[in-house]
């Protein structure tokens, strides 16, 4: 752990064309199992996919990118029913997969592979751990880093479709065609300021938020009216999540088609005993609920029968703990600028709140962030 504030990135080159590198086509499984192989010898490669997310849960792949020095290559997932091998590079500790902004390949990864991911770096996170920026796009990190203009005319077109077009091609092998230069100048730069190991943990945080406690977690958390509920309340929004989690990964559908935030919000805090009283309520997706009164009842009644509740949440702060808040961050961004990196890198204002109305980190704040927020809160917190 370092004060030394990020060495300032040199001036950027004037940005020039990207080139478009050689495409190498994978589209059967004895193909990608020979490309596994030989990636397994790799140090590190860069990763990237393209897909479709409309009206399902899960994210329709449509294409995996693959990156090393001056090769690139394309996995069309469609025609391939053997994804082993794949798997096996995606849980190498040896062969480091550099993504750049890569929480949603990583849920895509995790359903592929069904096994633990691991060695992971995100170019995004390391860029504003380096001080670059928070949540910078990969093609203004390679603009900054690298002197390379990227595209994105072809983002949301339709990669299910076949034959992809030429610009959707030249895209996709873009999309990875530098990760391993922002990779070798990221990861020194993390060396010289002993960041590494933020970066590591950061990035083993990343992959874990895909496991169904973690979401549900999340989830939980978001509910601004949570404080507001009693116990059973509590339980029976915890229970409804889960099942709606669980509902729209079964039925691949996203959770907002199963139900609403609003209408689990309502159901919980009502807690109807029967199909009649249940559908009096004003519900945004009546029908959804109707079809499955049964199991949504059978849900509230063991919510209402739980031995033990979520926590209760903290009710809002008053306004002398907003003057707190504000003198906090204040102390925050004070710190965050000693380490030359952006304050919400180091704690959001969300993350904060959370810490001083529960008295424990979240997820987010854990570790190193924590070590460096916890002696400018200390004080504050609940005992």
């Amino acid at each position: 752990m370092t004060d030394a504030t990020p060495p300032a990135p040199s001036d950027s080159p004037a940005a020039t064309q990207a080139q478009t590198p050689d495409v190498n086509w994978i589209r059967d499984s004895a193909a990608l199992k020979d490309a596994c192989d030989y990636w397994l010898t790799l140090p590190a490669i860069g990763v990237d996919t393209e897909f479709v997310r409309t009206r399902t849960y899960y994210a329709r792949l449509g294409l995996i990118q693959i990156g090393s020095p001056g090769r690139c290559w394309l996995i069309d997932p469609l025609p391939i029913d053997d994804w082993a091998p794949f798997a096996q590079v995606l849980g190498s500790e040896q062969t480091r997969k550099l993504i750049h902004s890569g929480s949603e390949d990583i849920e895509i990864f995790q359903r592929l592979s069904e096994q633990p991911l691991a060695g992971f770096f995100d170019t995004q996170i390391a860029a504003a751990l380096c001080g670059l920026g928070p949540s910078l796009s990969y093609q203004a990190l390679v603009g900054e880093l690298c002197g390379k203009e990227i595209e994105k005319d072809v983002t949301r077109s339709d990669w299910l479709a076949r034959p992809l077009s030429p610009a959707q091609i030249r895209y996709a092998a873009l999309d990875v065609a530098h990760l391993d230069s922002l990779y070798e100048q990221l990861s020194k730069r993390l060396a010289e300021l002993q960041r590494t190991a933020w970066l590591e943990a950061d990035c083993n945080q990343l992959v874990s938020r895909v496991e169904l406690d973690d979401v549900l977690k999340l989830q939980f958390q978001r509910f601004k009216q949570v404080w507001r509920l009693n116990g059973p309340q509590r339980s029976a929004l915890a229970g409804l999540l889960r099942w709606r989690e669980v509902t729209a990964r079964d039925l691949d559908r996203p959770r907002s088609h199963i139900l609403t935030d609003n209408d689990l919000l309502a159901l919980a805090r009502d807690l109807p005993g029967d199909r009649e009283s249940m559908m009096a309520l004003s519900l945004e997706r009546g029908r959804s609920v109707g079809r499955r009164a049964k199991v949504l009842l059978d849900v509230l009644r063991a919510a209402d029968g739980a031995q033990e509740h979520p926590p209760r949440q903290p009710e809002p702060l008053d306004r002398s703990a907003r003057t707190l808040v504000s003198q906090l961050r204040a102390a925050i961004a004070e710190q965050a600028q000693k380490l030359g990196i952006a304050p919400e890198v180091l704690c959001g204002k969300r993350d904060l709140l959370h810490l001083l109305q529960v008295g424990q980190p979240n997820p987010k704040l854990s570790g190193w962030r924590f070590d460096l927020v916890r002696p400018l809160v200390a004080e504050h917190l609940p005992t």
